[in-house]
């Protein structure tokens, strides 16, 4: 598990910087704010009063907590090939659904159209559903890597012994 340890911390960086990430992005691509006002704007809501993005986005990481339990007790036989594929699948699964919902609830206050006192409540079922979509993509992650050309073993990786010289027949 060692060798494996981004695999499964890498999950929680991505999953803490995602609402934050999806506001800079509307700020700037829908907003029209420049980079440097827009990253002010969102360090400056992180903590304020009604914004707390900090808080939003610890909310948001329970997906991101399962997978990466789920990947730090995997069986110790597990490749870091495998446990970065189920990694990345489960972060796909997660972020799925995540960045669509953050997405739909943040862009009407970007674009200048009438925002809904109540489209936040959207954000309190969310990590329980993206747990749902995560298993999803780790069930996608589990049947890659039990495929047949998964298993094939590369030539020249690293890890891999090389192939027997041929004796020439002998």
């Amino acid at each position: 598990m060692r060798e494996s340890w981004p695999w499964v911390v890498g999950p929680l960086a991505i999953g803490f910087m995602t609402p934050s990430l999806v506001v800079f992005v509307l700020a700037v691509g829908v907003g029209g704010q420049t980079i440097g006002p827009a990253f002010k704007d969102i360090l400056g809501r992180q903590f304020a009063e009604g914004h707390n993005l900090f808080l939003l986005a610890v909310w948001s990481l329970i997906p991101f907590v399962v997978l990466s339990a789920i990947l730090l007790f995997l069986p110790a036989g597990f490749s870091r090939r495998r446990v970065a594929w189920l990694s990345i699948f489960g972060l796909l699964g997660a972020l799925g659904l995540m960045v669509p919902i953050h997405w739909s609830v943040w862009e009407p206050v970007y674009s200048g159209r009438d925002v809904s006192s109540t489209a936040v409540v959207a954000f309190v079922p969310l990590p329980f559903m993206c747990v749902f979509t995560m298993f999803l993509g780790l069930g996608v992650g589990w049947l890659v890597t039990k495929a047949p050309w998964f298993q094939l073993e590369r030539p020249g990786a690293i890890g891999t012994k090389p192939a027997a010289p041929d004796r020439g027949g002998k």
